[in-house]
């Protein structure tokens, strides 16, 4: 899937917004969805109030981020379909 350099949530964008959305699966806080630096299993917000969620996908070969830093960029809506505030990530990847 290709890069944007700025994160764009116009409505001409949104197909692309939700095929890569749709491979996160929302877990409760409680329950594992990376591994820690000991590798096992772990959260990635220890402190996630039990009402929250975190949000988890497996990064396989059609989804690989380039070496070096990517930013990932999100608005997540509330269930009765708000966005939330942007938010973003750096996923850093080793050569």
């Amino acid at each position: 899937m290709p890069g944007v350099s700025v994160a764009d949530f116009a409505p001409d964008k949104i197909d692309a917004l939700v095929d890569f959305a749709c491979r996160f699966d929302p877990k409760l806080p409680s329950e594992p969805c990376t591994l820690g630096p000991d590798g096992l299993e772990a959260t990635i917000t220890p402190n996630l109030p039990s009402s929250g969620r975190q949000f988890c996908a497996v990064v396989s070969r059609n989804l690989e981020f380039a070496v070096g830093d990517t930013v990932l960029t999100a608005r997540v809506l509330d269930t009765s379909g708000r966005p939330g505030p942007v938010t973003e990530i750096v996923v850093r990847r080793s050569p």
